[in-house]
Parts: C-alpha cells; sequence; structure tokens
C-alpha cells in the first residue's frame, strides 16, 4: 500500500509539472495557445487583447510528463481500488453472488478470506435465512472439491450449526465423511488432525439434522478398535463417543433409553481380544493371559446407567490332540463395570490372570477361553450422585452371552524365553539413585489377625512422586520406559520374609497412584492352641526391617509382554513395623501416607 501511496503522489507531482511548470520562453496566447512569436496587438487565431498583463504566457506544457503523471496515478489509484475491495470491511458490503463469483479469480488467500466472511454472516444473528441457506450451499460446494481447505469444512461446520442445511443436504454429506474417515482410519491407524476436522464436522451436522444410529455404527466400531488396541488411542476413541452424544442430541434420538435402542447400539459388543505371553516356559507351567474389552458409548439422560459383567467360564489349553486344563476355578474370576449415561465414553477394561498348567511340552500351543458377558440397563438411583448398588426400572438383558476366544503361543524349555536385565545406561535406564529419589513408600503393616486367604501378613505399596514435588518433574516426562518385576523382601536379621512381588509397566512415568505389593503365597499351619496362623517367624516389632527390592525374571515370565526389566537391586533402607489388627483398613491407610526413601538411617 505504501508503494501505491507513492506511486500516486508521484503521478500527481508529474502532472502537476507537466501542465503548470512550462518549459522554455516561447509567448503564446493564453486563450487559444497561438504562438504569438511575430503576434501584433490582437490574437490572430481568437482576436484577444494582446495589452492584458495575463494574456501572454511564456514557455511550452511537457505532454511526456503530464502522460507518465496520469499513467503513474491511474496505477496508484487503480491498485489502492483494489486493495480496499480485497479488505475484510469491504466484503461485508458485498452480496453473496459477488462474493462468490470472486472467489473464482482470487488466489488460495482471497478465498480464506471470502469463506471468513461467509462464517461471519452466518453466525450473525441479523442475517437472513436466505442469506444463511445460500452460504450453506456454498459450504457444500467446497467441500465438493477435490482439494478442498479446512476452512472450507469449518464453514460447513457453522452453516451446520445454523441451521443453514437441511437433512436432505448433509445425509449424503454425513455418509461420505463418514466414508473419508473410516478410509484415513484404515490408512493410518491413529488419530490425525483429518479425524479432529470430520469430527467436529460431523457432530455439527448430526446435531443439527440427524442420522440413522445404524449409518453411525462404522465410526462407533471404530472407536471399539482403538480402545482395545495395545495400547490404547483413547483420544479417538473419545471422538468416536462425542458424535454418538450428537446422535442423542440430534431430532433423530429417541429421547428416552429403550431396549430397542440399546440392542441397536450394543448389536456388535463387546470387542475382545485375548493375548497370550508369546513363549512360555515348560518348567514354570504358568501361562499368563489377558483380554481386554470395549463396549460402545453409553448415552442417556442423567440418571440412566448400565453395568456390565464379564466372566471366564472355562480355559483349556490345547498341544496337538491334547487338551490340558488348570487344576482350580474360578479361572479368571469376574467383574462388573458400572456406568452412568453422562460419563458418555467408551467403557472398557481390561482382565486376565496366569493360569497354571501341568503338562505342558515344548511346541506350539493355543489358549481357549469362553467369556461369559452380560449387559443391563436401567435408572440408577436418585439418591446415589455415582451408580452403586441395585437399579431401578431395569430393562431386559441387553446382551447375555458366552463368547470363545483363542490365541496361539509356543512352549519354551527354561532359558529359552529371555529376560533382559537392563543395567544403568543400557536403553537409557537410569542409575538407580534417580529411581530412589523418585520413588515414594508406604509404611511397613504387619497384622496380628487370625490369617485369612494365603496372601501373608504383611502390607506394602510403592508410588512415585507427584511434579508438584519433584524439581526435575518437567525433564523425567523424557525418561525412558522401563519395566520392573520385583521380588520385595524384608530383612530382620537372620529372618527373610517375602512381602510380595511388585509387576509395573513403565514405572518412572506410573504417577498419581500406588502399586500394592500382592502375589506372594504364605503358608499357614495349625499352632499349639489349635488355632490357624502363619508358617514364618513374627518379627520383633521393636526392631525395624530392611526392605529390599530384587529383580525376579520369572516374575516377568508370568506377563504376557514383559522382555526387559530394570535388573539393579534396590534397597529401600530401615521401617518400623505398623502393627494392626485390622488388616482391612491396611491399604487405605497406605494410599494416605507415601513418603520419600530411606524411612530410616542406618
Amino acid at each position: 500500500m505504501i508503494i501505491l501511496l507513492i506511486l500516486i503522489f508521484a503521478g500527481l507531482s508529474m502532472l502537476f509539472a507537466g501542465l503548470y511548470i512550462r518549459r522554455g520562453d516561447r509567448p503564446s496566447c493564453r486563450k487559444c495557445a497561438y504562438d504569438l512569436t511575430h503576434a501584433p496587438a490582437h490574437c490572430p487565431e481568437c482576436n484577444a487583447d494582446l495589452t492584458q498583463s495575463d494574456a501572454i504566457i511564456k514557455g511550452d506544457r511537457r505532454p511526456r510528463l503530464i502522460w507518465i503523471g496520469a499513467a503513474a496515478m491511474t496505477v496508484g489509484v487503480l491498485g489502492l481500488a483494489y486493495l480496499m475491495i480485497q479488505s475484510p470491511r469491504f466484503d461485508q458490503l458485498k452480496p453473496v453472488w459477488l462474493l462468490r463469483a470472486e472467489m473464482t479469480v482470487v488466489n488460495d488467500q482471497g478465498d480464506e478470506r471470502i469463506i471468513k466472511e461467509f462464517g461471519r454472516r452466518v453466525q450473525s444473528a441479523g442475517g437472513s435465512a436466505g442469506q444463511k441457506r445460500a452460504i450453506g450451499r456454498i459450504a457444500i460446494e467446497l467441500t465438493e472439491k477435490d482439494e478442498s481447505v479446512s476452512s472450507a469444512y469449518d464453514l460447513l461446520r457453522l452453516s451446520a450449526e445454523a441451521g443453514a442445511i437441511s437433512s436432505e443436504q448433509s445425509a449424503p454429506i454425513i455418509l461420505d465423511l463418514i466414508g473419508q474417515w473410516t478410509d484415513e482410519m484404515r490408512a493410518q491407524n491413529s488419530f490425525s488432525h483429518g479425524n479432529y476436522l470430520h469430527s467436529e464436522v460431523l457432530g455439527a451436522l448430526i446435531r443439527s439434522t440427524g442420522i440413522n444410529l445404524d449409518d453411525l455404527r462404522p465410526v462407533l466400531q471404530q472407536g471399539l478398535e482403538a480402545s482395545v488396541k495395545e495400547p490404547a488411542d483413547f483420544a479417538f476413541a473419545a471422538m468416536c463417543s462425542k458424535l454418538l452424544w450428537d446422535w442423542w442430541e440430534s431430532p433423530s434420538s429417541p429421547g428416552i433409553v429403550t431396549h430397542e435402542m440399546l440392542t441397536q447400539l450394543y448389536q456388535d459388543a463387546p470387542s475382545l481380544q485375548l493375548g497370550v505371553r508369546p513363549q512360555v516356559t515348560k518348567e514354570l507351567g504358568l501361562v499368563p493371559y489377558k483380554f481386554r474389552y470395549a463396549l460402545p458409548p453409553n448415552v442417556g439422560n442423567g440418571d440412566d446407567m448400565i453395568v456390565f459383567s464379564e466372566r471366564v467360564e472355562s480355559l483349556l489349553v490345547r498341544q496337538g490332540d491334547r487338551a490340558l486344563a488348570p487344576n482350580y476355578a474360578p479361572f479368571g474370576g469376574s467383574s462388573q463395570t458400572r456406568q452412568a449415561s453422562r460419563h458418555m465414553g467408551y467403557l472398557m477394561g481390561a482382565s486376565g490372570t496366569t493360569a497354571r498348567i501341568e503338562g505342558l511340552q515344548p511346541g506350539p500351543a493355543e489358549l481357549k477361553i469362553e467369556v461369559h458377558v452380560k449387559l443391563i440397563a436401567g435408572k440408577q438411583h436418585v439418591d446415589k450422585e455415582f451408580p452403586s448398588g441395585d437399579m431401578v426400572n431395569e430393562l431386559p438383558p441387553v446382551i447375555d452371552r458366552t463368547i470363545t476366544l483363542t490365541a496361539p503361543f509356543h512352549v519354551v524349555s527354561a532359558g529359552e524365553d529371555e529376560v533382559r536385565l537392563l543395567k544403568p545406561g543400557e536403553d537409557d535406564a537410569p542409575q538407580p539413585e534417580v529411581v530412589l529419589k523418585n520413588l515414594r513408600v508406604s509404611p511397613v503393616f504387619y497384622s496380628s489377625a487370625p490369617p485369612f486367604g494365603s496372601q501373608g501378613p504383611w502390607a506394602f505399596s510403592v508410588g512415585l512422586a507427584g511434579l508438584s514435588h519433584d524439581l526435575q518433574g518437567q525433564s523425567q516426562w523424557l525418561w525412558p520406559e522401563i519395566d520392573v518385576a520385583y521380588l520385595v523382601i524384608a530383612e530382620q536379621g537372620e529372618n527373610v520374609w517375602e512381602l510380595g512381588n511388585l509387576t509395573q509397566r513403565n514405572l518412572l512415568q506410573a504417577r498419581y497412584h500406588t502399586i500394592p505389593v500382592t502375589g506372594t503365597l504364605v503358608p499357614t499351619r495349625v499352632g499349639e492352641s489349635g488355632v490357624r496362623e502363619w508358617a514364618q517367624p513374627v518379627p520383633d516389632f521393636d526392631q525395624p526391617v530392611r526392605i529390599r527390592l530384587l529383580p525376579d525374571e520369572d516374575r516377568a515370565r508370568q506377563t504376557i509382554d514383559m522382555n526387559s526389566i530394570y535388573g539393579v537391586e534396590l534397597d529401600l533402607g530401615l521401617f518400623e513395623i505398623e502393627r494392626t489388627e485390622d488388616r482391612s483398613s491396611i491399604y487405605r491407610i497406605q494410599h494416605d501416607e507415601l513418603r520419600p526413601v530411606p524411612i530410616l538411617s542406618d
């Protein structure tokens, strides 16, 4: 713009100079410009009286300077006018048809400017319905182009939110966007900006005009797949669940939860995925497995809820024509998950254990489990802030069936299922003092109550420092992933007790929660008084115990995918023993009293 203003000023200057600043001293008539070099008292051309003081002018005008000045000024004025026409302020004065015609001649930057103006008008409360419908049609045209830009999709979203797109117009667009969404997800197998853009546009169109729930199922199914894969793509699953909530708020929604709606929503649910450790050691005779499950998001009103339960009914290992069953039951326990409709997200989880199988032989094998799944829906009690207890107005079961899952694995001899012990510096594993600095531990508890089960009287938990307490917290997010599988022992004099196992993926990122030490089976016996007691010596409660963490390769082999662990023994220091008669309160107390290590000095 500055260059154009300079050009206009220069043109005016040259035009003025060419017209009024003459060159030479040749006399001429002011009235008709006749050459008066030898003229008498009157002009021969126009008979003007030349005796007047201003009747004669001297010098000639400079026509070339006049033309150059006029051209420069014209270019400057036209350029300045073009810039003014292209300005957003001037766009506000143009009719819709002129802006649309202008888009055929401007560059991409001009398209963005005009689309922005369309967006402003379609959101304006004072705009006419006809104008908004026209902008809606333009938005549809722009998004149908092969090279359509993101701003065109944004205009489509704004038009849908403004009600400028009819259901007849939106139906094919929604189906096309769902197709693009699913194709892009299959190609990239991950969350992307395109998915996010499509989800925003889809959500606006669905909320505005509605959609058949069956047409939305491909997106919901992809959300299920993202939920059960390892690692789960929670961002993508959240986008999919939001689209279902958009449907619930659309004209297509029934407004109330019905058995028919839930049957349609959950007809392909749950999505189950079984994982087994690829190599299982024959001598251990332990087959670790885990199955992940996911269901579509739950929609409904504030007091609607669902309850999903899963239970492993049978477990079998096949090797050739042999069928090997575990010698205990239940095979995987059971779990129940409750979810209120307002939570809206995919209902997902995992369940599994380690099956003890006798008679395994080296070679290929297959694990087969049968999982019974059940889902019911109803209303939560009005006096419950969170869903708990029995439901009211319970509907018939939506899911109630048994699903068979299989997964292959290979049985190997001892030593062939290698678990690598990482030392500091290997794969960027940190030094032990770094790990100890960030560990937080609970007190050590010992229950003097009579034995219950076989998990032992000891209780102990480990956690990590929160970011607010860790000066190196920012850099700690960049630390490598290290897995740990420790046997936790307590020492006092010559006595050694196994407190349990500590198994954790990616230990240095396991923030804001405690990891209970569990899993060691402690035998019991009948004492001299005839009362059952632990078959281990009772510690001296007046003396501290030393807690140590010992790398446990066999414990890692009892997970489905832990092939390398931090191979450094950690000495947590001395702990006083907290004695209690109420074992049920131990775990609650541990969560409130995490502290740095060491607890006591030597």
